[in-house]
């Protein structure tokens, strides 16, 4: 009876750690979406112009305005972002979260965004599914530059570099007709929401890509694997600096939320990047 006794005491208190356990990470994925991280990398690249070198650009993704996302968490990213006196701003898509009423606030907050060599942005998933036109519409209000199937020069003094994005919805041979016409020896970075396009496009002269849409699992296993990511290709595009040849693409965590309100070991991120020749 002793000896039993002893055992389904030890059984009780490790039902009582694992619940408290439990807790304890429910509490937190409800705080981590509050956490944000302003992560800095450093590019470096013998294409990137002597001008260039320095410059910093932040890149911003899914801030999913939405009743999970409210207006003054907009805001508050705005400001984070000038704080930084960036350069360059780019943003990677899906602005607003589960209804068309987001959109124009978010855009007015956006348009608040200030960098010397301009504010470019490429649209999201959730962009085209809800109202499309009133999201161009709002992003050319707000004095954002929509990059889709084009390219921009950014210039500094007699030295520049290519700017090039690629909308949600864009087809794939359009996309490749697109990219064939980069040289290989300017710097080139593309924008592209979805990291998976990697795994579809020749890359050889793009340097750097920038995307989001993965949230970085958003609930994750502690960071180490994550239960869902809408990108595919498995875990390879969760999160971070991943490297096709000679092409870096950075996969931002994003800023917002879907599904439910929580993150949890996927902090929301405010990427900076900064050029070195």
């Amino acid at each position: 009876m002793k000896i039993r006794k002893k055992k389904s005491s030890k059984f009780k208190r490790f039902i009582k750690i694992l619940l408290i356990f439990i807790l304890v990470c429910f509490l937190y994925s409800l705080v981590e979406p509050y956490l944000i991280e302003e992560q800095t990398i450093i590019i470096q690249d013998s294409d990137i112009p002597q001008n260039f070198s320095g410059k910093k650009i932040v890149f911003v993704s899914d801030i999913h305005h939405g009743r999970f996302f409210d207006r003054d968490r907009v805001a508050d990213i705005v400001a984070r972002i000038n704080r930084q006196n960036p350069d360059l701003i780019i943003l990677g898509g899906d602005y607003i979260y589960g209804d068309t009423k987001y959109i124009e606030p978010c855009f007015e907050e956006l348009s608040k965004l200030e960098a010397p060599l301009g504010v470019y942005a490429v649209t999201g998933n959730h962009d085209e599914w809800e109202n499309y036109r009133l999201t161009l519409a709002s992003m050319k209000k707000a004095g954002i530059t929509i990059l889709g199937n084009d390219a921009e020069w950014i210039e500094v003094g007699d030295e520049k570099i290519r700017l090039n994005g690629i909308g949600w919805s864009s087809p794939l041979e359009k996309n490749e007709a697109f990219l064939d016409g980069i040289a290989s020896k300017e710097f080139s970075v593309l924008v592209a929401h979805d990291p998976g396009l990697a795994e579809e496009l020749e890359m050889d002269n793009i340097d750097l890509m920038l995307s989001g849409h993965n949230h970085g699992g958003q609930m994750t296993l502690f960071g180490l694997w994550a239960f869902y990511l809408p990108s595919g290709y498995g875990q390879k595009y969760l999160t971070g600096i991943i490297e096709k040849g000679d092409t870096k693409i950075l996969v931002s965590n994003g800023i917002g939320n879907t599904f439910v309100p929580m993150r949890f070991f996927a902090r929301p991120q405010i990427n900076i990047v900064i050029l070195k020749k």
